[in-house]
C-alpha cells in the first residue's frame, strides 16, 4: 500500500516482507526517477519525468 503526502511530496510504503524486500522497493522507486532514501534516482529515469516532478 502507498499514502501520497503531496504537501511533503513523499510517500508511505506499506509492504509485506515476505513477499518483497525494501531494498527491492527502493531499487524499484529509483528506476521509476525518483530518490528512494539514500538510493538516488536512475538518471536516465530522472530526465523522462515531467517538469513538475523533478527537484525545484
Amino acid at each position: 500500500m502507498v499514502v501520497l503526502d503531496d504537501k511533503a511530496m513523499t510517500i508511505k510504503v506499506t509492504y509485506n516482507s515476505k513477499k518483497t524486500s525494501l531494498d527491492k522497493i527502493k531499487a524499484a522507486i529509483s528506476k521509476l526517477g525518483y530518490d528512494a532514501d539514500e538510493v538516488k534516482a536512475d538518471p536516465v529515469a530522472y530526465e523522462g519525468l515531467d517538469g513538475c516532478c523533478k527537484k525545484a
